[in-house]
């Protein structure tokens, strides 16, 4: 048998088998660019969801603040009036306008670790 002859048909069939392989490779990205478009959907989504969650928090940090220094002002009136009744709500309300700033300043350094 010629040696010659036999190697260069197994030179041709690896040539063949590589053939198929590429073309079962470009077969595979094909079929995975759907599911590259899909990720980078979802997290160009998810990147605009974290952005406007932040922008929805500091605006809700900054109204509480706001309420927070209208309650302190109604607690100064109150005291200076002498309506124990009053003076209790309003401080229970600052103490939960407190309690969101808190729970809101936590939210917002979470997002930004994002």
């Amino acid at each position: 048998m010629d040696l010659n002859f036999e190697n260069k048909a197994k030179s041709e069939l690896d040539r063949i088998t590589l053939k198929e392989e590429k073309i079962e490779l470009a077969t595979i990205y094909d079929d995975l660019k759907g599911s590259i478009g899909n990720a980078n959907k979802g997290f160009v989504e998810a990147t605009k969801l974290v952005s406007k969650a932040q922008k929805e928090v500091k605006k809700s940090i900054s109204d509480n603040k706001t309420l927070l220094k209208e309650l302190d002002k109604a607690e100064k009136l109150i005291k200076d009036i002498g309506i124990d009744s009053e003076l209790k709500k309003v401080q229970k309300a600052q103490n939960q306008v407190k309690e969101n700033i808190s729970a809101l300043d936590s939210y917002l350094t979470n997002l930004i670790t994002l």
